[in-house]
């Protein structure tokens, strides 16, 4: 009866990693202890066996709070407009609500993002990337804005807080 339980759990633990792991040393680690309880369970050691399934799932609930926090996070934000290119560009206009809202961005390669209040000058620059990457910018004011972006390869969102 216990052997069958624990098959049970390594099938239960296997569906919950393609759900829940995300990072790829957690993913190794978890299918490493996933192997060695097999291997124990083969051997007939039972109490080798849950200590290998007990880590495993250590690491399973590690993962899944981390992204039910993750989770939260984002749905701290709104998307107000999102957009991906290949050159530079000068976005169409997009009102903010809220005094707190943000520019996600991921760019290959220099990249800058200047942010302008329509009918008004430059409000601020907020990303200058000389070697792409991927990061959050902060802003902190209300208005009618359009972005100017200079870069090869990029995506952007435009978030404010709820």
């Amino acid at each position: 009866m216990q052997k069958a339980l624990c098959v049970v759990v390594i099938v239960i633990l296997i569906v919950g990693v393609t759900e829940l792991i995300s990072a790829e040393n957690r993913k190794k680690q978890f299918l490493i202890l996933l192997n060695q309880a097999e291997i124990s369970y083969l051997e007939g050691n039972v109490e080798e066996t849950k200590d290998y399934l007990n880590q495993a799932q250590k690491i399973l609930e590690s993962s899944t709070s981390e992204q039910i926090q993750e989770k939260e996070i984002e749905e701290e934000w709104k998307l107000v407009k999102e957009w991906r290119g290949n050159s530079d560009k000068i976005t169409e206009s997009f009102v903010i609500q809220k005094d707190n809202w943000r520019i996600a961005w991921e760019a290959e390669g220099i990249f800058s993002v200047s942010v302008y209040e329509v009918g008004k000058d430059l409000v601020e620059n907020p990303v200058t990337a000389w070697e792409g990457g991927k990061d959050i910018s902060y802003l902190y004011q209300k208005g009618n804005f359009y972005l100017k972006i200079t870069g090869s390869k990029w995506k952007i969102r435009v978030e404010e807080s709820r």
